[in-house]
């Protein structure tokens, strides 16, 4: 039974098999979450798979301009300019 957060009513009488079911599955709910460890994990691998990814890549060189090129359209009949 998965935790019902509308149990009980306020000023209600207390029941101890609906306490019991609720505690239960909040412990469940509790149990199925991550961890620090399983989060930390997560986090060095994905940072591994960046590390990887990015090693792969070459650097372009201080000395060599780069060339870049921008191509600029207008339209007179209207206010929209496209880049």
């Amino acid at each position: 039974m998965p935790f019902d957060p509308t149990k009980s009513a306020n000023n209600s009488p207390a029941s101890s098999a609906e306490m019991r079911s609720q505690l239960t599955s909040l412990n469940a709910d509790i149990q199925q979450r991550a961890t620090i460890n399983d989060l930390n994990n997560a986090i060095a691998k994905a940072l591994a798979q960046t590390s990887n990814t990015s090693n792969n890549l070459s650097t372009h060189s201080a000395k060599e301009p780069m060339a870049v090129t921008t191509r600029v359209r207008c339209r007179t009949s209207s206010t929209r300019w496209m880049i």
